[in-house]
């Protein structure tokens, strides 16, 4: 794997070629995964402070599976199932990943997206043959509302870390995203998988950063279905979740 910038900070890169088959995992075929990024930050040399942390980036990943992919089952953190293959159901066939994204940040607001679009091929039951298709993106937006500035890539440091006997409580950021997602009819055509079909989500939260190295997060989640689920005998429209969550660095 090679990875860097150059020395403006222009453009950052990174590029591997990786084991198919996951983490500490046996290859499956003799086929590799390439992976690869790009991002340009064309405003990065500007004095313009308004524009100078624009982000745009893409990435492209190519490779190969050869797995039994029977009974997978994509959930949500609500154990609501989003994508279920069926019975005796393998892959063998070339998989692709490409997506684009941006990151803009100003001060203390940040606001980034990103679009990303999945084919797998050769899904096989049998003598029926289908490819997989999913794509979706979301956009999120933070705003510090403590006056702190928003960093890329770092923690933030509250300028006033929590000590309530001097009255410093920390900082905090409010947070939004929106995201949808929608994924390929074909297999369902064919027999091979139990889908939702197309999904979408809200999410608000608090972030609060006690100080350099603890963070709390908030998080209050909506996901829509565009039909009814079946989970134990009751019918669900959507799926609600509230996530709380302790970070500490050291």
């Amino acid at each position: 794997m090679v990875f860097g910038e150059d020395k403006t900070k222009y453009i950052d890169y990174a590029f591997g070629v990786f084991n198919g088959a996951g983490l500490n995992k046996r290859e499956s075929n003799n086929s590799k995964t390439f992976i690869s990024r790009l991002v340009i930050s064309p405003f990065s040399a500007s004095k313009n402070s308004f524009l100078k942390q624009l982000h745009i980036g893409g990435s492209l990943a190519i490779g190969r599976q050869k797995n039994d992919i029977s009974n997978a089952t994509y959930k949500l953190p609500t154990e609501v199932p989003v994508f279920v293959f069926n019975d005796s159901i393998r892959q063998n066939g070339n998989i692709s990943v490409y997506g684009l994204d941006f990151e803009w940040l100003v001060k203390g607001f940040s606001l980034k997206g990103e679009y990303l679009h999945y084919k797998a091929e050769s899904l096989a039951s049998n003598l029926i043959l289908s490819n997989f298709f999913a794509n979706g993106f979301y956009v999120a937006a933070t705003f510090i509302i403590t006056g702190e500035v928003k960093p890329r890539n770092e923690k933030v440091k509250p300028n006033r870390p929590f000590d309530p006997k001097k009255g410093k409580w920390g900082a905090f950021e409010l947070a939004g995203q929106y995201e949808k997602a929608k994924l390929s009819s074909t297999p369902l055509l064919f027999n091979l998988a139990k889908s939702l079909g197309e999904l979408k989500a809200v999410t608000l939260g608090i972030n609060w950063y006690v100080n350099d190295d603890i963070k709390l997060v908030f998080n209050y989640s909506k996901h829509l279905f565009n039909h009814n689920i079946k989970l134990e005998d009751k019918y669900y429209m959507n799926s609600n979740t509230l996530l709380i969550r302790l970070q500490y660095q050291f």
